[in-house]
């Protein structure tokens, strides 16, 4: 379980963080960075 949680771990984490990019990206070019913060 171990080897298992070490290799799946690290491309969940990568997966979340390219996901979350995007989702950031996207909103900043459509609504506006002001928009996302306030």
């Amino acid at each position: 379980m171990r080897v298992y949680k070490r290799l799946f771990a690290p491309r969940f984490i990568f997966c979340c963080s390219v996901f979350f990019f995007r989702f950031f990206f996207y909103n900043n070019q459509m609504q506006g960075l002001k928009k996302l913060i306030v």
